[in-house]
This record gives structure tokens, sequence and C-alpha cells, in this order.
């Protein structure tokens, strides 16, 4: 796996920029204070996320109500990564992450309290994982209300001249069953272009 784009957000120097490109080879060049060092801060921060490399001056002009977002956008995966990361791939097969560092909300500082082990700064990955444009077959529009709704058009449920339909059987399928029933339906009947990014 080969990192191919970084973004950062509201992270020391950076309010928002544009995509870096990363290339096998690459190397920051720039004066005093343009922020070589907050882009390797960044990545370190992307692939190695802790909470004691985050404090206030970790935020864009010590905005400690700001979250920081530190983006990658990984292409080259080989086999054990594509299958283990199979479901959070772009339709190119790229893999997108990003990590993000915030102060909890009822504390409004930076500071951890290192004896007790616990930080005031949340750190969370995001994972942008394709979902089909099809409401029909997104786990997250699947509900018992809609499925009323399809199931007495059960006929108009058909993508790329497949049936989801006849997939289903003939009894009005439960939530669950719907769910599981749409995760073969896009494993097996999809195409890249009938997903988009959620």
């Amino acid at each position: 796996m080969k990192l191919k784009t970084l973004r950062i957000r509201n992270f020391r120097c950076f309010k928002g920029m544009d995509d870096i490109d990363v290339g096998s080879m690459h190397a920051l060049v720039g004066t005093n204070n343009a922020g070589k060092s907050t882009v390797l801060r960044a990545v370190d921060f992307l692939f190695n996320p802790s909470t004691r490399k985050i404090n206030e001056e970790s935020f864009y002009r010590r905005d400690t109500s700001l979250r920081i977002e530190v983006e990658g956008v990984f292409f080259d995966l080989d086999a054990q990564e594509k299958n283990s990361l199979e479901t959070y791939l772009k339709p190119d097969g790229t893999f997108h992450l990003m990590r993000t560092a915030q102060i909890r909300a009822e504390d409004g500082d930076a500071s951890a309290d290192e004896d007790e082990g616990d930080s005031k700064v949340a750190i969370q990955a995001h994972y942008c994982k394709p979902q089909p444009k099809v409401d029909w077959l997104n786990p997250g529009k699947i509900t018992g209300k809609n499925i009323d709704e399809w199931w007495a058009n059960k006929t108009t449920l058909v993508h790329n001249d497949v049936s989801f339909a006849n997939l289903l059987g003939g009894a009005k399928p439960k939530v669950a069953d719907w769910k599981d029933k749409a995760a073969e339906f896009v494993v097996k009947h999809l195409k890249p272009d009938d997903l988009e990014d959620a």
C-alpha cells in the first residue's frame, strides 16, 4: 500500500490546503516556517495517532474549538490488503482514511493528565466506504418503513437486469434479512459506477 494523496486541515500552520500528491520520492522544499515539519507531523499522526502528540499548539492558531483532520488516499494495495479492506475500497481500488483529533467538549483545553492515563483529546479514524447509489441496496436506507414501500412495488427492484425481489423470495423480509441479501446482491451484481462515497 502506498500513500497517493495527503490533505491537512486545522493542523498547526495549515487551516486548509490543497491535496499533496505524494510520489515514491518526495522532497519538501521551502523557507523557514513554510510548513515542511507540519507535513511530516501530519503524516506521522495519520500513521501513528497518539493523544500525546496533540496539544494546544497542534491546532491552527491554537484554536482548540477546531477539529484537526488529516486524510490519506492509498493505492497499490497488495492481495492481503485488498482482502482485509475489501468493503472499504473505492471503485478505483483506492483506500481512503481520515484521522481526526478534537478536544472533548467538557474539557476545554488540550492538555492531558498522563498520571491518570486519560486524555482530553479524542482521536478517531474515519473510513470512506462506498455505498450503493440505489436506495434499496444502501444499508443506511434500509428500514422497516422503506421495505414496506419497496415491497409494495417489488417488480421495480431490478438493477443491471437482475431482480432483487427474486433473490428475496416470496415473503416480505425483515430488515436484517433485507440487509444481508442486499450485501450479497451488491457483491455479485453491482459495478464500480453503481457505488458512491458515503
